[in-house]
This record gives C-alpha cells, sequence and structure tokens, in this order.
C-alpha cells in the first residue's frame, strides 16, 4: 500500500469526521422521533 499524499489523507480525515457527524445526527433524531 502506498502512501498517502497529505491532501487525500486530509480529505479521507475530513471525510470520516462528516461521516462520524452524520451518525451522531442520525442517532439524536432517531431519538427524538423514534420510528
Amino acid at each position: 500500500m502506498t502512501k498517502a499524499t497529505p491532501a487525500s489523507s486530509e480529505s479521507t480525515n475530513l471525510t470520516r469526521l462528516w461521516y462520524r457527524l452524520y451518525l451522531k445526527r442520525k442517532a439524536e433524531g432517531m431519538a427524538l422521533n423514534p420510528v
């Protein structure tokens, strides 16, 4: 596996951060509006 460039690594980190925030919001939404 080749070493990722700083730019792609940063992009991956941002994607993970966004995904975590998305999951947190989704969990909060489910808690507020149980289906």
